[in-house]
């Protein structure tokens, strides 16, 4: 364990009490260590502010007196799972579902085809629940294949 000051925690033996040193956090706090650059201290209030930002954006949608109704839709429709096959054309179910930038709001993607234990996806928050892939033409326009929620889609209707 590394205490916040950047020491090395002692190693508790069974004859040793453990002790609990400070959390180390990276908070406006404690970034002026004189031991951080001052780019690092730019990055970590950075950081802070933007998620400070989100907090209070969220904090503000949840004041909204149709939040409740919004969030009850949003789950119904992501609980309303549909099948898709290779080559269907896709689109994001709801606006509060889409959770990546492509495709756009009302725009098609591809199915391509649900993940596998094969494909070896890492487990991580980032990838939890993403169970297939999409293709979309980006700006190059190059054809991107996306790990995607298949739950958070449905079919295009041209």
């Amino acid at each position: 364990m590394i205490m916040a000051d950047g020491t090395a925690a002692p190693i508790p033996t069974d004859e040793s009490p453990v002790e609990a040193g400070p959390p180390v956090t990276a908070s406006h706090d404690d970034i002026s260590d004189a031991n951080l650059s001052p780019d690092f201290r730019d990055l970590v209030r950075m950081v802070n502010e933007h998620s400070q930002r989100d907090l209070e954006a969220y904090l503000g949608q949840v004041a909204d007196p149709e939040y409740t109704n919004h969030l009850r839709e949003a789950g119904r429709a992501y609980l309303a799972e549909e099948r898709f096959s290779p080559g269907d054309l896709v689109t994001w179910t709801m606006g509060y579902l889409q959770d990546v930038d492509m495709p756009g709001w009302g725009c098609p993607a591809m199915f391509l085809r649900y993940v596998t234990a094969e494909d070896h996806v890492p487990r991580n928050r980032d990838t939890i629940g993403k169970d297939c892939l999409i293709g979309v033409l980006d700006h190059s326009p190059r054809f991107v294949a996306i790990l995607c929620d298949s739950r958070r889609f449905t079919v295009y209707e041209t």
